[in-house]
């Protein structure tokens, strides 16, 4: 049997507030807001680590707040989103997308790897798409996909 490189699990949450949230006196919002923040702070706890959060207010219409959590085990993630949606403020966020991910390291390049991977802090924004190889893809040569990986990398 082959050793299998362990797996590192990312989620982006994307979540929209609800319209109640604006009509909700300011001293419960602010206890909401420490509720949550508290949780995200005690994420260790639940095995995640959040790398960050992240208004989305202007820059998409249908969300509010992004967080970024990245874990070793898969199933962690799942607790954490439970507790978030225990949370006063977690009941009025409403999911609008979700992104999961692994990251094993590349196989094209032994130096290249994510920046959460290689210990560096996370920057004030976040850029972020989904990437998927196709079957097509995998038919193509090694080197040819190297190759391309490479270039996207340098973009």
């Amino acid at each position: 049997m082959s050793e299998h490189p362990q797996a590192t699990y990312t989620n982006f949450w994307v979540y929209q507030i609800a319209s109640e949230w604006r009509t909700t006196d300011a001293e419960s919002r602010s206890a909401a807001r420490d509720e949550l923040a508290a949780l995200l702070d005690d994420a260790a706890s639940y095995g995640v680590a959040i790398r960050g959060v992240y208004s989305t207010v202007g820059l998409r219409p249908d969300a509010d707040l992004m967080i970024w959590a990245v874990t070793d085990d898969f199933d962690a993630l799942q607790r954490l989103a439970v507790a978030i949606r225990a949370t006063t403020l977690g009941a009025m966020l409403q999911p609008r997308h979700t992104f999961p991910g692994a990251s094993l390291g590349s196989k094209y390049s032994s130096d290249h790897a994510p920046a959460f991977m290689k210990g560096i802090p996370p920057k004030r924004y976040l850029s972020m798409y989904p990437f998927t190889k196709t079957h097509e893809w995998y038919q193509l040569p090694f080197e040819e996909r190297r190759s391309a990986m490479g270039e996207h990398g340098r973009m």
